[in-house]
């Protein structure tokens, strides 16, 4: 066991590390490190040049290979062999939301307000969770614009916190903008769902694992904001899509819901013990309903 200390107050304890919890985070960095050289397609000793959000130059005879994992980063790495082309992989590390706001649940744990409008818990539960930041006020604002990897998103979950604010006309397989056709993105903080009056339609989203879904007729889709996705029409279709803005007005904020957990009243713990509590006998411990006493007891006449 290796006790975890604060670094800006040394005498301050925080918790345990076992020497399992070393290893498997040593173990998830070994993973991550192979996984991003494999997505690169690098051989050893040859430089990766990172192109961040934006797609490079693609240069003659180059082979794409696509790798489905949410928002997408470019790279280029060079094979290293006379007359092969040149490898563009695209690859990524997850959707991630930048954190909006604060709330605490009904048990007063400590919730992220995502972009997104999606929730996610914040425990600080030492030596497993190491979050003290969470437990004062400047340290969650100091985290304010941060980002959290959002597997909702990465689902295409459609969270509770959105206000409608358009639904586009009805197209055809004709009539359809071309830019539905190629991959695009919807803004942030705004979500989309397909909904499908008629016939069929392709839908694919670059998410974590990959989307690729056929929608038929009364199927509706949820797009993540942000995420790169496409829609192609399988045969005579008429389809139309709904627009969504995050609008978590009427919801708890941090200060909101704080006054409500504090102003609680004690909740009672409830279950057996609760119930049984005024029926056992100080003296013996027995359960005294219908004044049964164990051999004995000297309580045991007050009660008959």
């Amino acid at each position: 066991m290796i006790p975890v200390l604060d670094r800006a107050e040394p005498r301050r304890f925080l918790g345990l590390v076992t020497q399992f919890d070393l290893l498997a985070a040593r173990q998830k960095l070994l993973e991550a490190e192979r996984h991003a050289r494999a997505s690169a397609d690098l051989a050893p000793g040859q430089p990766e040049t990172d192109f961040g959000d934006t797609e490079p130059p693609e240069p003659s005879g180059a082979v794409r290979r696509r790798r489905p994992y949410g928002q997408r980063r470019w790279c280029r790495a060079a094979c290293g062999l006379a007359g092969t082309p040149t490898i563009v992989t695209e690859y990524v590390v997850g959707v991630e939301r930048p954190i909006t706001g604060y709330h605490q649940d009904e048990v007063r744990e400590w919730v992220a307000e995502l972009e997104c409008g999606h929730n996610q818990h914040l425990r600080h539960r030492p030596p497993f969770q190491l979050r003290t930041w969470v437990l004062d006020a400047e340290g969650r604002a100091a985290r304010l614009g941060t980002t959290l990897e959002c597997p909702l998103c990465e689902r295409a979950e459609m969270p509770d916190a959105l206000r409608w604010v358009r639904t586009t006309p009805i197209w055809d397989q004709e009539t359809m903008p071309s830019g539905l056709r190629r991959a695009h993105r919807i803004a942030a903080a705004t979500w989309g769902r397909i909904v499908v009056h008629e016939g069929r339609l392709r839908f694919a989203a670059v998410t974590n694992p990959a989307i690729e879904i056929e929608l038929g007729a009364g199927v509706t889709q949820a797009i993540p904001p942000g995420v790169e996705h496409e829609v192609e029409p399988l045969d005579a279709v008429r389809f139309a899509v709904e627009f969504f803005a995050v609008d978590r007005a009427g919801q708890p904020s941090e200060s909101a819901d704080h006054r409500r957990v504090d102003a609680r009243e004690p909740a009672d713990e409830g279950g057996d013990p609760a119930c049984w509590a005024g029926l056992v006998c100080p003296e013996c411990g027995a359960i005294t309903e219908g004044g049964l006493h164990r051999a004995g007891c000297p309580a045991a006449g007050a009660t008959r």
